[in-house]
């Protein structure tokens, strides 16, 4: 095993083997954890978007608090499981305009997933991992919680949720 693991790491730049392995010790739920803890993770580019936790403090005032555990289940080969809270969608969008086949997500980062309206009950717009306030890395102030997918369905930096009448597969199975 180790004979293998040396050949593989020569085609890997040496900074990610050494990150890859002390993040496999520093979390015992996890297959390895990126460095800045659960679901953490830059956006493009290597930074995160600077988004004001004002804008969904006032939206999401009143509404009620719904808390899920589950596993976040990144492609990059990393798991976690949490528990999140904040607002479930449905909850935040209320009826929805006559036509509406799903609601778009969008991020400050310019990237979104579309979902069909049968999923709505299951989305948690998330402001609090763990029972603590989400950080910038974990996609504060609100980062889309999908239970039961992949890690590329849980937007963070959430700035949008819109109705739309266009199907919920209407996007690229994944993100380019």
């Amino acid at each position: 095993m180790a004979a293998a693991i040396r050949q593989l790491s020569s085609f890997i730049p040496s900074s990610l083997v050494k990150q890859r392995a002390r993040s496999a010790r520093t979390h015992g739920r996890s297959s390895t954890t990126p460095p800045s803890g659960p679901g953490a993770a830059a956006a493009p580019f290597g930074s995160t978007p600077a988004a004001d936790a004002g804008e969904w403090t006032s939206r999401l005032a009143g509404l009620p608090r719904r808390e899920v555990t589950c596993a976040l289940d990144c492609t990059s080969g990393w798991y976690s499981v949490n528990r999140w809270s904040g607002v479930a969608v449905s909850d935040l969008l209320g009826a929805l305009p006559a036509g509406t086949s799903s609601v778009l997500v969008s991020s400050h980062t310019g990237y979104s997933r579309r979902f069909d309206v049968s999923d709505l009950d299951q989305l948690l717009l998330a402001t609090h991992l763990d029972g603590v306030p989400l950080t910038s890395g974990n996609g504060a102030p609100a980062r889309l919680v999908v239970p039961g997918r992949r890690g590329f369905w849980w937007v963070k930096w959430v700035s949008s949720i819109e109705p739309s009448d266009r199907p919920g597969w209407w996007q690229l199975p994944f993100p380019l």
